[in-house]
């Protein structure tokens, strides 16, 4: 069964009913959905999906079939869209569709400068509301039905039937219309293409993704004002260091997930991912950070070295070094002579996907065990954690997190870009770390998945030693091929590169002996400089 369902107008999870996005939003549904994942895991517990993708194109044909179902039976059976609260009055924008049961909700609405929205497209609806909280306009009244023979009786009335979807699924079955009948031949039947051009009409047939892009632009009331592009400039300029170039830097809005407001994105990163806050500090947060420190200082060299080398040189993908350590040899990946590096950025990113709730195959269930069982006793809940593996198993389903589409980030690339993000305390507000210290925190952690990587394989049974062997080989193969592992490689040489050419415009400033700064050729005497600054 699939988690996500459709009516008419809206899409939401059928499991707790929960509102995704509206069919008029412009809004990915495939980002929507995985956001839901993260949020509420238990609503996939017992789907059927295959991949974000997979659930989004389905929810997507149901609403198809719904909208059509809606329009063919508009004043029949179709009490399964909503709930039973009845109608409400709201009011609706009529640029954006957007419903308002409070005045003051649309009134910021439209003035807050957010949208291109104004008051004079508001205008009051009276709607039934959707199983997913959505107000819909009241359908129209059915068409008037004319007569010209006496109407059959009930016993021998054929005409043909169309039932709403039930509230499990929400998935439309139409019956197929029967035979010409002289009482099919008496009732009004509503097209809901009329008045649509022969081409539209083949374009709305088509399933051609391109398609049918093209055809919701082409009936949109307004075009889009900027491109994603150019909004991404627009949302970074405020943090792009002077003398650097906006286009540099412009990808990393999209990293993100393209936030509302990037600041209050960073701000939600950095609490839940700071280890030393200790407003929620509890036994299970305490018993990770021991534990992370435990494996990574004493059991995560081993692993690596019980890798094979054909292992470890599928896991390297790129020779990055972190801290002028090499974390290569002859082609394979090596682990760093010391864990200190790693050990802060370990603590801060399974810190923040335990605090987000990240959905990790029997994480949970680890847990609640050492809280029942190891209450008060932290060296027996780090030895259980440990010894589990499910620290490894944490990094690596992060890593192999698949995206819904190119546009959308994932759990690594949206946590490691709020990492480039330095708070400066005194002055309250984010800059950009320099590209060299940026370049040397991604290959960190890159090096940090890609131990995860090696302890998930180090700890595969498996009976026979040929499938073994290829359990273990695909293990590494699809590490290699993981689309966290190819961001973080192209993160560190795009950094890397935009450090040498920033470092190559910036001329060197140093100081002698004697007091005198030179900037570049150029030497400023300390007696000029003690009269400019006294």
């Amino acid at each position: 069964m699939h988690p996500i369902g459709a009516t008419h107008i809206d899409f939401g999870c059928v499991v707790c009913n929960t509102l995704l996005k509206q069919y008029s939003q412009d809004s990915l549904l495939s980002r929507h959905i995985a956001q839901h994942k993260r949020d509420h895991p238990l609503c996939f517990d017992n789907s059927s999906i295959t991949s974000i993708a997979d659930c989004a194109h389905e929810a997507e044909k149901c609403l198809r079939v719904n909208q059509s179902l809606f329009q063919r039976n508009h004043s029949g059976d179709t009490d399964g869209f909503f709930d039973t609260s009845g109608e409400i009055a709201v009011l609706q924008c009529g640029r954006c569709s957007q419903c308002f049961v409070k005045k003051k909700a649309a009134d910021d609405h439209v003035r807050l400068g957010r949208t291109k929205c104004s008051g004079s497209e508001m205008r009051p609806i009276t709607g039934p509301v959707t199983i997913f909280g959505t107000v819909c306009p009241a359908p129209p009244t059915k068409r008037p039905r004319i007569d010209t023979a006496p109407a059959p009786a009930p016993a021998a009335a054929t005409s043909p039937t169309i039932h709403t979807p039930a509230l499990s699924h929400l998935r439309a079955a139409i019956t197929p219309m029967a035979s010409a009948t002289p009482a099919a031949a008496n009732t009004s039947i509503f097209n809901p293409y009329l008045g649509m051009s022969r081409l539209q009409f083949d374009m709305f047939q088509s399933t051609n993704p391109a398609v049918q892009r093209a055809l919701r632009a082409a009936k949109s009331p307004f075009l889009q004002a900027e491109s994603k592009y150019q909004m991404s400039l627009r949302m970074m300029k405020p943090f792009v260091p002077i003398g650097h170039d906006a286009d540099d830097y412009a990808h990393m809005y999209a990293d993100l997930g393209r936030p509302d407001d990037i600041v209050a994105k960073l701000n939600s990163f950095h609490q839940l991912s700071d280890i030393g806050s200790s407003q929620d500090s509890t036994f299970i947060v305490d018993v990770l950070i021991a534990s992370i420190e435990e494996y990574f200082t004493n059991h995560a060299k081993d692993d690596v070295k019980r890798c094979w080398p054909n292992l470890r040189a599928m896991i390297q993908m790129t020779s990055a070094t972190t801290d002028g350590e090499d974390n290569m040899y002859n082609g394979c990946f090596n682990f760093r002579r010391s864990a200190n590096g790693l050990l802060k950025l370990a603590k801060s990113f399974i810190v923040f996907l335990w605090r987000s709730h990240y959905h990790v195959d029997g994480w949970k269930l680890i847990m609640d065990l050492v809280e029942e069982e190891c209450v008060g006793d932290v060296d027996k809940a780090v030895a259980v954690v440990v010894d589990s593996g499910i620290i490894a198993e944490v990094l690596v389903t992060a890593l192999l997190e698949p995206p819904s589409s190119a546009q959308s980030p994932t759990v690594i690339s949206e946590w490691a870009t709020a990492q480039m993000f330095l708070l400066q305390k005194g002055k309250n507000e984010y800059r950009i770390c320099s590209p060299a210290g940026i370049s040397k925190t991604m290959a960190a952690i890159h090096n940090l998945v890609r131990v995860g990587a090696c302890t998930h394989i180090a700890k595969i049974e498996g009976g026979d030693p040929h499938s073994f062997q290829a359990e273990a080989e695909g293990a590494a193969m699809r590490v290699r091929r993981a689309v966290g592992s190819s961001w973080l490689a192209g993160q560190i040489r795009t950094w890397r590169d935009i450090e040498a050419r920033t470092t190559s415009r910036t001329p060197p400033t140093t100081t002698d002996e004697c007091g005198n700064v030179c900037i570049g050729s150029e030497k400023l005497q300390r007696s000029i400089i003690c009269q400019l600054i006294p």
